[in-house]
């Protein structure tokens, strides 16, 4: 019932098969439940499956002196195996193994250790070592590999995902969780991660905790997504620096340069046992981490803003507002930089080839405000792949001709409620990122923090407007985010634009998260906002489900980016009872019933649903010419929207 491990394994066979640049000596370190055990009898059936004689030692029941002469069985076998587990018991022994041991195995053997701790550098950076030893780090199992394990051992698909999510991966908790599955005592009839089995993985992941200022400590760190010293004292007060170097010692934990990081599977299973055992101290843990992280983006430095507003808004991470827009992953992936006149051909590239902005207009504002752009450049290779502005307006001269959009702006602020003296309108104008446009992704991720922090850190903002293309993509979107959408929707060269608004003097931005923090707490809908069931027709517009379904087409390959879909509230989702990914692709199956469908049902699989990096690579893969390829994606996606969206107008229709 092995599963997983597929790079450790491929390394250890070409080790028995003595391939070219395969090693001999493998040593493996992890913390507890890493899985260094199961992976070690994988190897010993390996290597008697290949007819190899197999020595395997336990640093639990050995002492030094029996460890010695039980490895020294595997020096008269040129074709042994040894396999040594929880080498960290017999740690004294490090020097002599790399040493005096190691060097005299016959030529063909194989060494595999396995410890908690890794080896002294010193011993793997020897020139006589070099080539010789391979050290790996066990980690948790990649989402694919997971998955393996839990298809082998039949769990449940409707209870597969959830414990792949509270796992993430940590081989033991996946272990203990899908045991838990098969028994029927993982999931509650809610769908809920059950509590007492979340809280047996807890045990299992953590071990003893010493009090609960402790485990108080180890929830902070679950909630935030860095934990630092000045992170702590906030929560917990002035024993910060004790617990804090408690903290460092845990192996499930992981200090970086920005602080603490937990395990996946710590973090998790410490989030669900504190929401499911404590509402109260949950939402009273997230107010005062919410509170100082904001008052900390009050004042950071320019170079810390998006540090900042990273580790604020991933408080809200399971806030359909905040997960719907936000690709988590940014760090390292593209940097921003100021504008500067040389960006000006790259800027309005973009501009025209997304196809969404006028590069006219684009071309006004540079002129007019350049220090309100942002560019922002693929780190790898240094091209920039998007941009974005903040404009500040005082007055709204000449904007009518240049940006008809910012006009209707800043008319809508002058009859709702005119600029006192000192007072200014922030509009975030121009969210433009190549390939992957208005999807989430690093660039419109920073994009969005760019405008937030302008927003938080603002004096005298009387009111924010965002600029979007009026094709209802973002109309829910903003409207939960209480911005108030402009009667006026100017058209631009071919496209009509759609504004939203929102007064901070009557909400300001602290207020304005705390309310956020209300209603992801509560898990309640925002008031005045019906479910599917509560009107007698579609409950949503053509125009938005069109939109949502172009979203969650783009999102297939990120399924926390579905989290928040618009398609999530039709009747369609709510009376099939499955995930909307797996509804997508029946509908997309669907497609090849159809005259010419089975083209267009190639382009949209290759496209979106295997996740094709760019729409030249999956025209490649499909061996078209791109323009051909082109007619078929836009074919394709029309025909699965009318499908869905006839679907939609059955459920309603029933209901009436």
């Amino acid at each position: 019932m092995f599963a997983g491990r597929w790079a450790e394994s491929k390394r250890f066979r070409a080790a028995l098969d003595e391939e070219p640049g395969s090693r001999p000596v493998h040593f493996l370190h992890g913390p507890p439940g890493s899985g260094k055990s199961a992976l070690l009898r994988a190897y010993a059936a390996t290597a008697r499956a290949a007819g190899r004689t197999v020595v395997m030692l336990d640093g639990h029941t050995l002492d030094p002196g029996a460890f010695r002469a039980a490895a020294a069985r595997v020096l008269d076998e040129p074709a042994g195996v040894l396999l040594v587990d929880a080498f960290d018991r017999c740690q004294g022994l490090e020097g002599w193994l790399w040493e005096r041991f190691l060097p005299t195995l016959p030529v063909g053997a194989v060494a595999v250790i396995a410890g908690r701790t890794a080896p002294d550098p010193r011993w793997t950076t020897e020139p006589g070592w070099d080539g010789l030893a391979q050290v790996t780090v066990l980690g948790p199992l990649p989402p694919a590999e997971a998955a393996a394990y839990l298809d082998a051992h039949r769990v449940p698909p409707e209870q597969a995902e959830l414990v792949l999510a509270l796992s993430g991966g940590h081989p033991l908790t996946l272990a203990l969780a899908t045991a838990l599955a098969l028994r029927g005592l993982f999931v509650t009839p809610a769908g809920e991660p059950h509590p007492d089995a979340v809280r047996m993985l807890s045990r299992q992941l953590i071990g003893h905790v010493p009090s609960d200022r402790h485990r108080a400590a180890l929830e902070v760190c679950a909630h935030a997504r860095v934990t630092t010293e000045p992170l702590l004292r906030a929560v917990v007060g002035d024993d910060a620096p004790a617990l804090f170097g408690w903290l460092r010692e845990q192996p499930y934990l992981e200090t970086t340069g920005a602080g603490l990081v937990p395990h996946e599977a710590v973090r998790e299973t410490l989030e669900v046992d504190l929401r499911s055992r404590s509402p109260q101290g949950y939402a009273a843990l997230h107010g005062r981490l919410r509170d100082h992280l904001f008052a900390r983006l009050r004042t950071a430095p320019p170079a810390e803003h998006f540090g900042a507003v990273g580790d604020l808004l991933y408080l809200f991470r399971r806030d359909p507002f905040f997960a719907h827009a936000t690709d988590w992953q940014v760090t390292g992936r593209v940097t921003e930089m100021s504008y500067r006149p040389a960006h000006v051909a790259d800027v309005l590239r973009l501009a025209a080839t997304t196809g969404d902005e006028d590069p006219g207009v684009v071309a006004f504002w540079l002129d007019r405000q350049p220090e309100a752009f942002r560019v922002y450049a693929d780190t790898r290779t240094g091209e920039v792949t998007g941009f974005g502005a903040w404009l500040r307006l005082t007055d709204g001269e000449g904007l009518e001709k240049g940006d008809p959009a910012a006009a209707a702006a800043w008319e809508h602020v002058r009859a709702t409620d005119p600029l006192h003296p000192g007072e200014h309108i922030g509009i975030a104008r121009f969210s433009v990122a190549d390939r992957v446009h208005r999807q989430p992704s690093a660039a419109l991720t920073l994009i969005r923090w760019r405008s937030f922090a302008e927003i938080a850190r603002a004096e005298r903002l009387a009111w924010s407007c965002a600029v979007h293309r009026d094709d209802g993509r973002w109309d829910t979107h903003l409207a939960n985010a209480d911005l108030t959408p402009v009667a006026e929707r100017p058209r631009i060269g071919r496209h009509r634009y759609a504004i939203f608004g929102h007064d901070w003097r009557t909400r300001t931005p602290a207020s304005w998260l705390r309310a956020r923090s209300e209603t992801m707490l509560s898990g309640r809908p925002r008031p005045g906002r019906s479910g599917p069931a509560a009107t007698g027709r579609a409950s949503i517009s053509r125009r938005e489900f069109d939109a949502a379904l172009r979203d969650a087409l783009q999102g297939m390959q990120q399924r926390q980016s579905l989290a928040g879909n618009p398609l999530l509230r039709t009747r369609l989702a709510v009376a099939d009872g499955r995930d909307l990914g797996d509804i997508l692709r029946t509908a997309a199956e669907a497609l090849r019933q159809d005259r010419g469908g089975e083209n267009r049902y190639r382009a949209v699989v290759a496209t979106y649903l295997k996740g094709a990096p760019t729409q030249k690579a999956a025209a490649e893969r499909l061996g078209l010419p791109f323009g051909t390829y082109r007619r078929h994606l836009a074919a394709g996606v029309e025909a699965l929207s009318d499908h869905l969206w006839r679907s939609e107008v059955r459920s309603s229709a029933s209901t009436r």
